[in-house]
């Protein structure tokens, strides 16, 4: 009987748990972006034509966008800036998040490669400093793999794109937008929606965060 009970409040819990997700998932894939912004097209959105997740979120930041840049010119792993979210999380990757600009990184352009996870650097697709910066990833069998070439029947195929739109000299905007498509769905669906969406609302809120703390603490004009 204990068993039982035990059995059933688990579900119940797995279940208040899912329903919560499913109420607010429109909110956490699109924290603060206006209907005009989710709607509008971005530079990389022709990376993941249709996607099975798409989720775009932004912030307003009292700086220019000349200042942001060099932040998000810097981040990734392996040596780099971190993405300026939870450190205790990101440490678990090799990565440590900085609050200091390094001249010495050279500049990005198409092609390069960002260290995202071990084993799986990201590609630059579009780097036009300073209003967009977009990367994308294809991994098969657990490995990254060129995301211009052909991809396999399985797959998951994401891109990350940030878009700094000025406002007027000393504010901008800033939205980032996450496409992801994967095969097959039956394996790859439920990881996307129950373990990715939220990681990436509360990894990818904290980032919008600790970008527009950074970029307003070295703007000159503050």
């Amino acid at each position: 009987m204990k068993a039982r009970h035990t059995a059933a409040a688990a579900l119940a819990l797995a279940g208040g748990s899912l329903a919560m997700l499913v109420g607010t998932r429109h909110w956490h894939h699109h924290w603060g972006a206006t209907d005009e912004e989710i709607a509008r097209p971005l530079p990389g959105d022709n990376l993941i034509p249709d996607p099975k997740l798409d989720s775009t979120q932004a912030i307003t930041i009292h700086a220019p966008a000349e200042c942001i840049w060099p932040w998000l010119a810097q981040a990734g792993y392996g040596g780099r800036a971190g993405f300026y979210s939870y450190d205790v999380l990101e440490r678990r990757f090799g990565a440590h998040n900085t609050d200091r600009l390094n001249p010495e990184l050279p500049a990005l352009t198409a092609g390069d490669k960002v260290p995202f996870y071990p084993g799986m650097p990201m590609t630059v697709a579009i780097a036009d400093p300073p209003r967009a910066l977009v990367l994308w990833l294809v991994t098969s069998a657990n490995k990254a793999i060129d995301p211009t070439g052909p991809w396999p029947e399985e797959h998951v195929a994401w891109s990350w794109a940030f878009m700094l739109e000025p406002l007027d000299a000393t504010t901008t905007r800033l939205l980032t937008r996450m496409r992801v498509t994967y095969r097959p769905t039956a394996k790859w669906g439920p990881y996307v929606h129950l373990l990715l969406e939220p990681g990436h609302f509360v990894m990818g809120r904290r980032q919008l965060l600790g970008l527009r703390r950074r970029a307003q603490a070295t703007n000159p004009a503050a």
